[in-house]
Parts: C-alpha cells; structure tokens; sequence
C-alpha cells in the first residue's frame, strides 16, 4: 500500500476515500452546497489565492480555477485534515 516511518501519519493512497476532506468541503460550502461558486468564503478562498475579485467569480471562473488548481487545493485540504483537533 504504502510506506512510512514510524511514529509518523499515515499518507492517504489515491484508493483511500478521503472522508475528512469531504468534511472540509461540507462545512466550508454550508448554504452554498449546490452552488459552490456562490459561497462568500469560497469566493473568499479564490480571492485571496487567485487575485480576482469575489464579486467577479462566475460558475465558470469556479470551475476553471477548482480545475486548474487541483493539485494545490488537494495539498490544501489534506493541511486542513491535519489541523482538525482530534
């Protein structure tokens, strides 16, 4: 599967479903589940990361960036996972 030393956290494989991650998504999407684009903090998120103004995210802007980004945001969210309080 994979290998790691101990006394260190396991890393997740890509067969792994990512639970917390879809923690993280859930709680930072709340009212704007079907419609992420929307979300303020999202919006938020982009701006602070991308550069372009929150009120000036589209669907498709949303969509390019997540797309675009993927790799970061995944980086991202497993950050997130490893700040939660266990």
């Amino acid at each position: 599967m994979y290998e790691r030393e101990p006394g260190t956290t396991p890393l997740r494989t890509q067969s792994e479903p990512p639970i917390k991650v879809l923690g993280f998504l859930w709680k930072a999407s709340r009212g704007y589940r079907l419609t992420p684009w929307r979300s303020p903090y999202l919006r938020w998120r982009i701006e602070t990361y991308w550069g372009i103004h929150a009120e000036a995210i589209t669907f498709r802007d949303f969509w390019h960036f997540v797309w675009h980004h993927r790799r970061e945001l995944h980086r991202f969210l497993r950050w997130a996972d490893r700040m939660q309080p266990r």
